[in-house]
Parts: C-alpha cells; structure tokens; sequence
C-alpha cells in the first residue's frame, strides 16, 4: 500500500499548480475552475493521488463549498431576488422545457419510464456551485445578469429538492408502507398551505420524507425498478 502523504503536501502541490495555472488560465480569458480541474488531472496523471488521504480532502473540499456558498449567501440580497419575477418565471420554464426534451430523448433511447424521468431531470439543472464559482471570479455575481442567474439557480435548487422528495417517498423501496410515504410528501403540501412558505416547506418536507442525506446519487441507488 503507498505511502500517505499528510494533508498539507497535497494543499502545497495544489496551490504551486495553480499558481502556475492562473498565468495560462488568465492568458486564454478562461476561468480559474478551468485551472482547478486541470492541476487536478495533472496530479493524476503524475500519480500523487495515490499517496493523498481522499477522505480527508474530500472533508476539505467539502468544507471549500460551504464556505463558498456562504459568502454567496452574505452578498445575496433577498429584496433583489423578489423582484426577479421574470427570472423565476424564466427558471421554471427553462426547467419544464429541458426535462421534458430530456425524458423523450431517454425514452427514445430505450430507457425506461422511471430512469427518463431521472435522465431529463438530471439534463435540467445546472451546477450551482460551478455557475457561482465562475461569476465570482469574473466579479459579476453582483451584476444585473449574475443576479438572473442566481434567480434561475435558486429556482432549479428548489424544484430539485422537491423532484427528490417526490421520488424518494414514491419510488425509493423502503420499510413504509406506500400510504404512509404519500402522507409523509403531503407535509410539504401541508406546510406550504400553512405558510411556511416554500423554503421552509421544503425543509419540513425533507425531514418527513428522507431518514438520510439528500442526494440524488443516494435516491438513484436505493431505488429497485
């Protein structure tokens, strides 16, 4: 078995790689993420990824994005955000339109009924961490732009949590009888009736509806078609 290298020396090589990586990224105009996921296929390529501790990484890198979607939340002003009504509207639309192209491309394909549903799904939403990532680097995550984008994110965020709720107390094969995980789903019709509203619903919904983490990989894997 290789040796483990400590925490830091994968953090060293990282930070020199991407030292030298933001004179190249800065030279084609392309963002640093771009540089982030070179350095790492570099680090790949030379083999040093065998002897990093990946649970350990993975925490650091986990604790990366929280940070990151913290500052977002700091500078996210929640008055700009309600008068975005077209980009809210925008965002369901986009949603309704890339799921269902997605489900019939899947279906075509020959997949089933339950895995096109995930597929189109799946083709819908964008990368939330990604998007902020790079308007953050170009400082336009305050802009008029950066600002409809965040309103369309934040709306795909939303309807993401509900499709898994929807999926998960449905579909996912569990100890609950199927009338007691529909009356589990309908605390978040219940909640948003009594005006939680939808944030807040969504929260109650998860802890009626999940026992676990909610990821969609973790729905995927414990459903049985």
């Amino acid at each position: 078995m290789p040796h483990e290298l400590s925490l830091l020396a994968p953090v060293v090589f990282l930070i020199l790689g991407l030292v030298g990586m933001s004179f190249v990224t800065q030279k084609l105009r392309q963002p640093m993420l771009v540089g982030y996921i070179l350095v790492g296929l570099i680090i790949n390529l030379l083999g040093i990824d065998k002897h990093i501790n990946t649970e350990q990484f993975k925490e650091l890198s986990d604790f990366g994005l929280t940070l990151l979607l913290f500052i977002v939340g700091l500078k996210l002003d929640v008055g700009v955000l309600k008068s975005m009504g077209n980009a809210m509207k925008i965002g369901v639309l986009q949603v309704l339109v890339t799921a269902l192209a997605g489900y019939g491309m899947a279906l075509l394909m020959g997949f089933g009924t339950i895995g096109s549903i995930y597929i189109g799904m799946g083709l819908a939403f964008s990368s939330t961490i990604v998007i902020i990532k790079v308007l953050s680097d170009k400082k336009e995550i305050d802009s008029l732009p950066g600002r409809i984008d965040l309103g369309i994110l934040i709306i795909q965020d939303i309807i993401a949590v509900i499709f898994m709720i929807v999926m998960n107390s449905i579909f996912v094969k569990s100890d609950d009888s199927f009338g007691l995980r529909m009356l589990k789903l309908a605390g978040y019709g219940m909640a948003l009736l009594m005006g939680f509203g939808p944030i807040g619903s969504i929260y109650i919904g998860m802890g009626l509806a999940f026992s676990s983490t909610i990821v969609i990989i973790k729905v995927l894997s414990d459903k049985k078609e």
